[in-house]
């Protein structure tokens, strides 16, 4: 059998982390890890780096999905990072100052699994 890929999913969205971590759990089969913040995404990779993916949203109340990224790069981990979000993937690419990852929209949920894969 496969291990089950291990996803850390942040959303500000209570609902949002639900939503979307029941469907990681159950249609995508991945172990899922959440957290409310880019303080807590940055805090739980900080003493958890066994991540395969970093599904992130991208506005957030302290900060961006941008910012989780640049300490995920800057860290050096191994890791598959996603933005998920309701932006405009084009508002999403101007504002990163590398974009050397993928851009789901949340409206694209059919292709999620596929995605983190």
């Amino acid at each position: 059998m496969t291990a089950k890929q291990r996803v850390l999913f942040v959303d500000d969205f209570l609902d949002n982390r639900i939503l979307y971590g029941r469907y990681l759990e159950r249609r995508c089969e991945c172990d899922v890890k959440t957290a409310d913040s880019v303080r807590e995404a940055i805090q739980t990779l900080l003493f958890d780096d066994r991540f395969d993916v970093v599904l992130c949203d991208f506005q957030m109340d302290d900060g961006t999905g941008i910012d989780v990224y640049e300490f995920i790069r800057e860290s050096n981990y191994d890791v598959k990072f996603i933005i998920f979000s309701a932006c405009d993937p084009a508002v999403i690419r101007n504002d990163s100052r590398s974009g050397n990852f993928d851009i789901l929209p949340k409206d694209k949920l059919f292709e999620l699994c596929n995605r983190i894969r």
